[in-house]
């Protein structure tokens, strides 16, 4: 196995694709045949046609030996990231499903009880936080009941839901 550092996925694919042809130039190291090992330089100039070919056909040999053997173990590591990544996408989507927040329960509109008498536009139901302008006016000594709206009976009969 080469001792590269590990490689994405499209590392690892374009690296298969590039396997297509190697040229081997110079010194022939760590052949290994059927177990043989050497290390021998190869005088080119001095080698005949045949020898050449033998060796040409010995080092295709070994070289489509050790592609294969390579490009196997990248296709199992690069089936292996695709598996992890696939748990991972399933693992966020299970996840997201978990976590996602329920939908808001829709209450019914309600009606205005107090208004002020200075801004008649201004209103509050009596849920909920005070309105500044209530807060400020009980602040000044009036009451709640003082902003009121008096006619909140026939204001319910009127309203549709």
């Amino acid at each position: 196995m080469c001792s590269k550092p590990l490689m994405s996925d499209a590392q690892l694919s374009s690296q298969l694709e590039r396997w297509d042809c190697h040229i081997i130039l110079g010194t022939l190291e760590s052949y290994s045949a059927e177990s043989h090992r050497m290390n021998r330089k190869f005088n080119l100039d001095a080698m005949s046609i045949d020898e050449m070919w033998q060796l040409h056909e010995e080092v295709s040999a070994v070289l489509s030996v050790r592609l294969t053997s390579e490009k196997r173990q990248l296709e199992k590591r690069l089936a292996q990231l695709r598996r992890e990544k696939e748990m991972r996408q399933s693992e966020a989507v299970d996840n997201r499903a978990n976590n996602a927040t329920r939908e808001r329960r829709k209450y019914p509109r309600v009606s205005a009880k107090y208004r002020n008498p200075n801004e008649p536009s201004e209103t509050w139901s009596g849920r909920g936080k005070q309105p500044r302008w209530l807060t400020a006016a009980l602040k000044t000594g009036h009451t709640i009941d003082e902003f009121v709206i008096r006619n909140l009976e026939s204001n319910k009969s009127n309203f549709r839901r």
